[in-house]
């Protein structure tokens, strides 16, 4: 024979209370995405080259971090690192972020264009 503590059970007029802090807790939630990236990118707005000081890592339009998986892509800590991906990873970054890759004829062309538009998307301005 075993003997079992009573569960413990919230009261019903706890219940309206505990859904109206969930709302709440979403609403920040869905700020807090919406915030971050605009926030990372204008910290990288203030770092140059990102040679002294790296850039921070923008997240994908999910919310992804574009190094973790499944995305496995090369950290953009600089304008270096932006201008040395290879073309897989460039068009892996652009589509993360919502972007579908410019084409065009000229592939030097197209890659710089590529480039320019991906280092919009972190923020990286006037740096060439």
């Amino acid at each position: 024979m075993s003997i079992s503590s009573p569960q413990a059970v919230d009261p019903p007029w706890i219940q309206p209370i505990q859904a109206g802090i969930q709302q709440i807790l979403g609403a920040i939630q869905q700020l807090h995405a919406g915030i971050v990236p605009d926030l990372k990118r204008l910290m990288n707005q203030h770092r140059a080259d990102g040679a002294v000081i790296e850039y921070e890592i923008v997240p994908f339009t999910n919310g992804d971090d574009p190094t973790q998986p499944p995305h496995n892509l090369p950290y953009l800590g600089s304008v270096n690192a932006i201008e040395n991906l290879d073309g897989n990873e460039l068009v892996g970054y652009l589509n993360g972020y919502g972007v579908v890759p410019p084409a065009g004829t000229n592939p030097v062309a197209t890659n710089l264009l590529q480039v320019q538009t991906l280092k919009r998307l972190v923020g990286v301005l006037g740096v060439t």
